[in-house]
């Protein structure tokens, strides 16, 4: 039988995922303690609550977190406090995310086993066995809205690959460009006609998560800034 594994939605908005998947070569199996052990999805970190880096969380940003807080049923408590200086520190993200996990223990699912983190993002892929993608998606939500985690763990992200709140759609075009993703004669404009008839500007399918590409096309799409030749963070 195949394991099925879910979709979170917790991550950078460029490269949040949302749909659900099959995963035919992922494998469950008893590791040397009698525990469980599979293999972790693409795009996934093994490693947690272990965050080096501290960011400034601008007006631009903290509009948006009060506009979502408005809307949404996140621990507004726990992020006006972690946001009262304006900034998300390493010791706070590291503390979020071990409430995270915290929380989802008290379901029985463990880290690396029932749920992995994305490589730039919250929990973005869990193993649902028997149960409905909605049940795993209401715990996830239920855990991530309940500790704050959501929604901090994404703008801390988006804090620290765009400082400034900037534009990234020509960043990213730069960064295909120069890392083999788009024909260096092409312009940024032509780019976007391309994109805008519907068609593919992108050389093979790196969207593709077989294809040998699909990393350099990840970190593209959600950290530009930190990838590309003559950034504007360096500026």
């Amino acid at each position: 039988m195949m394991s099925r594994f879910g979709i979170g939605r917790w991550g950078p908005g460029i490269a949040a995922l949302v749909a659900a998947l099959m995963c035919a070569g992922c494998s469950a199996s008893p590791s040397n303690g009698g525990e469980v052990t599979r293999a972790a999805p693409n795009n996934t970190r093994t490693t947690y609550a272990q965050y080096t880096d501290s960011v400034f969380v601008n007006d631009a940003y903290m509009q948006e977190i009060n506009g979502v807080l408005a809307m949404r049923d996140d621990n507004a408590d726990v992020v006006h406090a972690v946001l009262a200086d304006r900034t998300i520190t390493a010791e706070e993200m590291n503390e979020l995310e071990n409430n995270e996990i915290a929380c989802f223990a008290q379901y029985g699912w463990k880290p690396n086993v029932d749920y992995w983190f994305s490589q730039d993002g919250g929990v973005t892929a869990f193993y649902i066995g028997d149960k409905s993608n909605e049940e795993a998606l209401r715990i996830s939500d239920l855990c991530g809205t309940s500790t704050g985690y959501a929604l901090l763990v994404m703008y801390y992200y988006q804090a620290l690959y765009n400082p400034d709140n900037i534009d990234l759609r020509p960043y990213v075009f730069q960064c295909f460009q120069e890392h083999g993703l788009v024909d260096k004669s092409m312009t940024y404009d032509e780019y976007g006609r391309v994109l805008a008839a519907g068609k593919n500007p992108l050389i093979g399918d790196p969207r593709r998560s077989t294809s040998s590409t699909h990393p350099i096309w990840e970190t593209c799409s959600s950290d530009p800034l930190h990838n590309i030749a003559n950034s504007p963070l360096n500026r």
